[in-house]
């Protein structure tokens, strides 16, 4: 039930008079929910807000920021995500060292795909063929 509550703060909340109030709720999920699920629901719905007040993108930035180091790879995932859709400076560094881990986790490549779909994103030059090897060691399942 509160995985689902998550999931439907995201289109209901976003430029609405209540965007503060879900931004609240989906901060205080994500940081302190006992269940993974709804953290990872939360961190979700937080990614996918389009918030219109500045105050309120910086609350969700900070609070995926907090999670890029988490043990529960989905909300590494997630994290990274939201960091490379946003141009954060340290993002494609986090990006490659999360892939070159010997033990790197099926969600967090999800997530670098779904970021990859996105208009606003793009791998410099300069990292992408070391991109493209990592996937493919991926892929083939060679560490």
């Amino acid at each position: 039930m509160r995985r689902a509550a998550a999931d439907g703060l995201d289109p209901m909340a976003a430029g609405s008079s209540v965007e503060g109030e879900a931004v609240e709720g989906l901060v205080r999920l994500l940081d302190h929910d006992a269940e993974t699920v709804v953290r990872v629901a939360a961190a979700q719905a937080s990614a996918g807000l389009d918030c219109v007040e500045e105050r309120h993108v910086g609350a969700v930035t900070d609070a995926l920021q907090r999670h890029a180091d988490s043990p529960v790879p989905a909300l590494r995932a997630v994290s990274f995500r939201d960091a490379l859709a946003r141009h954060i400076p340290d993002a494609y560094d986090r990006l490659l060292h999360e892939l070159e881990s010997p033990d790197v986790h099926w969600a967090f490549v999800p997530g670098c795909l779904f970021a990859a779909l996105d208009d606003g994103f793009q791998v410099p030059d300069d990292l992408a063929e070391m991109l493209s090897q990592l996937m493919e060691r991926l892929r083939a399942g060679t560490n």
